[in-house]
């Protein structure tokens, strides 16, 4: 059976979307995953964060899975070099020719649109790592050890297995059913990317009260969800 073949968009080249395409690259994928965006972009953001991760060119002939560690790109340059953290618009063009290329390629049947438990499982990864990259450069507090992706069994575990079987709809159904403060808690902490202090902070309630709710939610969740 063929794998799906994904396109992801490098996005803002002064943001973190390079960077999220070489973390994808790392893993174990049940999809080929493409690059769409400038290729030396990817080198250099590589060499910068010390990824091992090789870039090469996009072959449709010679791709047939992932390969960890690889990732295939279809190079479109940047008008202008990049610096991270720096807006530039003189390289918005080239972002919305990043997307149309991918629109184009995925209405034509070359690559797979956006369905099905690998494409959920990838939105639900790089929904989390986003959040993470993001709190790294504010220098914020560091990611709830817990939410480590990678950790099979806590709660971004369930959460990833929750999201790569079915669609928002479905969840947001099942969210209805369990209490309202079960509900509040687990939205904030995957949807809205709070750490579990950061929720006790608003909220104003305990720590442990916190992980509690996002615990119980998430066991009821799975046994709401577990024949859909």
């Amino acid at each position: 059976m063929a794998h799906p073949r994904i396109l992801l968009t490098t996005g803002e080249p002064a943001g973190i979307g390079p960077e999220l395409c070489l973390d994808m690259a790392r893993l174990e994928w049940p999809a080929l995953l493409v690059a769409v965006g400038d290729a030396e972009l990817l080198r250099q953001r590589a060499a910068q964060v010390g990824s091992l991760v090789e870039i090469s060119a996009y072959h449709s002939s010679a791709e047939a899975s992932h390969q960890p560690g690889h990732l295939p790109c279809i190079s479109i340059p940047l008008n202008k070099e990049s610096t991270p953290g720096q807006l530039d618009p003189a390289n918005s063009a080239q972002v919305v020719e990043c997307i149309r290329h991918a629109a184009k390629e995925c209405l034509a049947g070359s690559f797979d649109a956006c369905k099905g438990s690998a494409c959920s499982w990838l939105l639900a990864m790089v929904h989390h790592r986003s959040i993470d990259k993001i709190r790294r450069r504010r220098d914020k507090t560091q990611m709830n050890p817990q939410m480590e992706l990678e950790q099979p069994g806590t709660e971004a575990g369930v959460w990833l297995e929750v999201m790569g079987n079915l669609d928002r709809q479905i969840i947001d159904r099942a969210l209805d059913q369990i209490p309202a403060e079960q509900r509040q808690a687990i939205e904030l902490a995957f949807y809205g990317g709070y750490t579990h202090q950061e929720l006790s902070d608003d909220v104003q309630l305990p720590l442990g009260t916190v992980k509690s709710r996002i615990r119980m939610g998430m066991e009821k969740l799975r046994d709401l969800l577990k024949h859909q």
